[in-house]
C-alpha cells in the first residue's frame, strides 16, 4: 500500500497538535492548581464543584447581608440611645417641676423645655437609615411615621407593627427594624401623648387647675411613672439590638470559616497533584520533542522528499 508524503505530513501534524494541545492543558492544570478545567475533565467533579461554588457564593450574600444588618441596627441603637438619654432628662425635668417652690412662669419655662424635648424625640422617631428608609415604620418605611397634627399638635403614629429582616444565615432571619408603636408606645402609654399632657400640664396656671396642688402632685407623679415605663420599654429594647449585633458578631466568625472550608472542598474536588502533573508534563515535552524529531527527520529522507 502507498503512502502519500501529504497523507504523511498531515499525520505528523495532527500529532504534534495533539500533542501541544495536552502539553498546554497540562500546562494550564498545574500552573492553576486546577485539574478540573471545563466539565468534560471531569464530569461528576464539575458537578461537585458547581454545587459547592453556590454555596459559597451564598455565604458570601449572607455575609453581605450581616454587614448592612449591622449598618442598620448601629443607627437603631444609636437612636434608641438618643431617646433614652431624652427621655432621662426628661424625668428630671418632672422631678424639678415637683418643686412647690416653683411659681407658674417657672413651670412655664419647663413646659417650654418640654415641647422643645417632645420636638427632638420626634425626630429620633424618625429616623431614617440615610438612603431614606424610616427606622420605626414597619413594613411602611418610606412613610414618615410620626406626623404632629399641626392645628391640634397631636403626633400619631402612620407606620404599622411589621418588622423588617434580613436573611443572614440559610435559615436565620434577623430583625433590623422596631415597628414605632413598639419603641414610643400606643394608646395610654403613647409617650408623646403622655409627655404632651404633662406639658400642658406644666404650663396651666395653679389657679385654673383642676383639683388644684393636690391634684397637680398626682398628675405628676403618674406622669413620672409614665415616663418610667417609657425609659424602661426603650433600655430594654437597646439591649435587644445589642444582643442581635454581638450574635452577627458570632456568625461572621462561623460564616468566615465556612468559606475556609468551602475554598478547601472547591481545592479537593478539583485541584490538581502537582507531582503527579508535573511528572506528566515532563513526559509530553519528551513525546512533543520526540515527534518533532522524528517528523524532521522523516522529512529528510529522499524517498519521502520525491514521492
Amino acid at each position: 500500500m502507498r503512502i502519500s508524503s501529504s497523507y504523511l505530513y498531515q499525520q505528523n501534524v495532527t500529532q504534534m497538535n495533539n500533542l501541544m494541545s495536552n502539553l498546554a492543558k497540562t500546562q494550564q492544570q498545574a500552573s492553576s492548581g486546577n485539574r478540573v478545567l471545563t466539565a468534560s475533565d471531569d464530569p461528576a467533579a464539575a458537578a461537585q464543584m458547581l454545587e459547592i461554588g453556590k454555596m459559597k457564593t451564598a455565604n458570601t450574600q449572607f455575609a453581605s447581608n450581616r454587614q448592612n444588618a449591622k449598618s442598620t441596627l448601629s443607627l437603631v441603637d444609636g437612636s434608641l440611645s438618643s431617646a433614652s438619654n431624652l427621655l432621662a432628662s426628661v424625668k428630671t425635668l418632672a422631678i424639678q417641676a415637683g418643686n412647690g417652690a416653683l411659681d407658674d412662669d417657672q413651670r412655664n419655662g419647663l413646659a417650654m423645655r418640654l415641647r422643645g424635648d417632645i420636638s427632638q424625640l420626634q425626630s429620633l422617631a424618625n429616623s431614617t437609615d440615610g438612603t431614606g428608609k424610616y427606622l420605626f415604620a414597619g413594613y411602611q418605611a418610606s412613610t414618615q411615621p410620626f406626623v404632629q397634627d399641626p392645628s391640634t399638635g397631636v403626633i400619631s403614629y402612620q407606620g404599622d407593627q411589621g418588622q423588617q429582616t434580613i436573611e443572614v444565615t440559610q435559615d436565620h432571619q434577623m430583625a433590623t427594624g422596631i415597628p414605632g408603636q413598639t419603641v414610643f408606645g400606643s394608646g395610654d402609654s403613647d409617650v408623646f401623648k403622655n409627655l404632651t399632657a404633662l406639658a400642658n400640664q406644666l404650663s396651666t396656671s395653679m389657679a385654673k387647675y383642676p383639683g388644684g396642688n393636690t391634684q397637680f402632685t398626682a398628675d405628676l407623679l403618674k406622669s413620672s411613672g409614665q415616663i418610667d415605663t417609657a425609659l424602661t420599654r426603650v433600655t430594654t429594647l437597646q439591649t435587644m439590638v445589642g444582643s442581635n449585633m454581638n450574635e452577627l458578631d458570632t456568625l461572621d466568625s462561623a460564616g468566615s470559616t465556612m468559606d475556609v472550608t468551602y475554598q478547601q472542598m472547591l481545592a479537593n474536588a478539583g485541584q490538581v497533584d502537582i507531582i503527579q502533573s508535573i511528572s506528566q508534563l515532563s513526559q509530553q515535552q519528551l513525546a512533543l520533542q520526540a515527534a518533532q524529531k522524528s517528523f524532521v527527520q522523516i522529512s529528510n529522507l529522499s524517498l519521502f522528499s520525491y514521492m
